[in-house]
């Protein structure tokens, strides 16, 4: 089995590189070639290279048009959009020749919010599967106006949670699959399961972009709320990840309403020791798609409090529904989370260790590496046997419509 694999970024700290990264190692030791697409040769492409994986850089811009442009980003609009269009007609030229010599079975699109993907399978009748990792409007304001006109003719999806399936309007369609993100290895965790580490600094964590998508400004808010109780006064917020200009932005937040005892880390690579040591990492993501972030946290025996909303819901009800306990604290408004924390603060790190064990047991049934990848190689397999007439010259050119819908 071949696969074309198309990345839409290589930012080596974002959480659908992490995931997609986790898949192809798997599905390599499965024996499925895998030729990886990336749309610059910066971060996830040099790892790739550096670790023998078969990578390739064909420059793309995709279209990122948000709900409600910025005057700026209005203005930019129309040269961004000649760029994109320009790139993709080059895109597609070049990976039409990479598809004629690699003649993959399947092309797989790593994000929702790319359509070149698609338009290259359907211009050589390949089968694709698009990854839809992102509800688009409610996670990260985006207009998925122009791509919906072709994710609506797509056969296949695998969807991160159930939630985004039906956001997406996939229920129902027996091409769509839900097939949860693969974590950590099964045998890792189960090490893990009678060997909590309860030693705590006294701080909280937050870990993610600063997009106020993710919930950013309400987490300074509660904060700010929760400094003025007494158990709080020896803690602080410690922030991990954003880009230099968003920090810059969220610091001068902070000086204007006098919020205090925050420390700026920018991006980590000692993410899992801070979790370790954290009180409580915190989601404050208004719609996560599916939040790595969170198990992530439980599996370094973080306590976890998260919006209770979309894929952050989607793991605290999937917990309760395996272990019949609660896997973390919920909120719903900023006066909870404000109390979560105060509440955290004031308690022994030991208190909450069943909610860790809870959320541990919750991933081994759900989000281990082994159950990522056997359910999207089944998948992989369920399709190619369907698509029986993806033996008849599939990779014969054939006139599409257009390549920049």
């Amino acid at each position: 089995m071949k696969v074309l694999f198309i990345l839409h970024e290589t930012s080596i700290h974002n959480g659908s590189w992490k995931s997609a990264y986790n898949l192809i190692k798997g599905l390599q030791k499965k024996n499925v070639k895998i030729l990886i697409v990336c749309p610059n040769n910066n971060g996830v492409y040099k790892i790739l290279k550096e670790n023998g994986y078969n990578v390739i850089a064909v420059k793309y811009f995709w279209n990122r048009v948000k709900l409600k442009p910025t005057f700026k980003e209005t203005i930019k609009y129309l040269p961004r959009t000649i760029r994109r269009i320009f790139y993709s007609f080059l895109w597609m030229y070049k990976c039409t020749k990479i598809c004629k010599n690699f003649k993959p079975d399947i092309i797989h699109s790593n994000s929702s919010v790319i359509t070149n993907g698609y338009l290259l399978a359907k211009k050589l009748k390949i089968t694709h599967i698009w990854h839809v990792r992102e509800y688009g409007d409610l996670d990260f304001s985006l207009s998925l106006k122009d791509s919906n006109k072709l994710f609506s003719k797509n056969k296949y999806y695998i969807c991160i949670t159930n939630s985004i399936r039906t956001h997406r309007n996939l229920d129902g369609i027996s091409g769509a699959k839900v097939i949860y993100n693969g974590i950590c290895n099964k045998e890792d965790l189960e090490l893990t399961l009678n060997s909590m580490d309860i030693r705590k600094e006294k701080y909280f964590l937050y870990v993610g972009s600063l997009n106020r998508g993710k919930g950013i400004e309400d987490l300074l808010r509660a904060w700010h709320n929760a400094k003025l109780a007494q158990p709080l006064k020896q803690f602080t917020l410690k922030i991990c990840g954003g880009k230099l200009n968003d920090i810059r932005d969220w610091k001068y937040f902070c000086e204007k309403n006098d919020i205090p005892d925050i420390e700026w880390l920018g991006c980590r690579d000692d993410v899992p020791s801070l979790m370790q040591a954290a009180y409580a990492v915190i989601i404050p993501s208004l719609f996560e798609g599916f939040g790595r972030v969170m198990p992530e946290a439980t599996v370094n025996n973080a306590l976890v409090v998260g919006r209770n909303t979309g894929g952050t819901k989607e793991q605290f009800d999937n917990g309760v529904q395996i272990t019949g306990n609660e896997i973390g604290l919920r909120f719903n408004n900023l006066d909870e989370l404000t109390a979560h924390i105060i509440t955290i603060a004031s308690s022994n790190p030991k208190s909450y260790y069943n909610y860790i064990i809870s959320g541990k047991k919750t991933i081994l049934s759900l989000y281990t590496n082994e159950i990522y990848v056997s359910e999207t190689y089944n998948f992989y397999q369920t399709i190619l046997k369907t698509e029986k007439n993806m033996t008849n010259s599939p990779y014969i050119c054939h006139k599409s419509n257009s390549i920049l819908s």
